[in-house]
């Protein structure tokens, strides 16, 4: 009876157990598929739209034409403004490391350098292609 009681316990806790690590494996591949699949994909992103505008607003072949025209001007844009954003925002970070070095001694500023090279490091490995995966992590 006491085996029993042991066994059933052992399978509930094994159970909640598996169920929590399922759902957050399943919530982060909806996560995944959501969220990251059309910003991978400007053309889906597009085509979606599309699609949720002319199923809104019963849009004409013309009209059709015209709004994908205008989606891939706004994509360029927003593809420009990243591009200007990037590039700020990495001027700001050099400036910042520039100015912190400013306070730190020799030994200090070596140790700061290795820091940032390993994050570097670390930032560039999560963005690399896994042609098994066929999408990039």
């Amino acid at each position: 009876m006491k085996n029993y009681k042991i066994m059933l316990i052992a399978i509930i806790v094994i159970s909640l157990i598996a169920g929590t690590a399922f759902g957050f494996w399943g919530g982060q591949t909806y996560i995944r598929y959501r969220f990251h699949k059309g910003r991978s994909n400007g053309e889906y992103l597009k085509s979606k739209i599309l699609n949720r505008l002319d199923n809104i607003l019963r849009l004409d072949d013309e009209q059709r034409a015209s709004i994908t025209a205008i989606l891939e001007d706004i994509a360029d844009e927003h593809k420009e403004i990243l591009k200007d954003f990037k590039d700020k925002m990495k001027a700001v970070r050099d400036k910042k490391g520039e100015e912190i070095k400013t306070v730190l001694t020799e030994e200090q500023k070596k140790r700061f350098d290795e820091w940032k090279e390993k994050r570097k490091k670390k930032r560039l490995r999560g963005k690399t292609h896994h042609p098994e995966r066929g999408r990039f992590r």
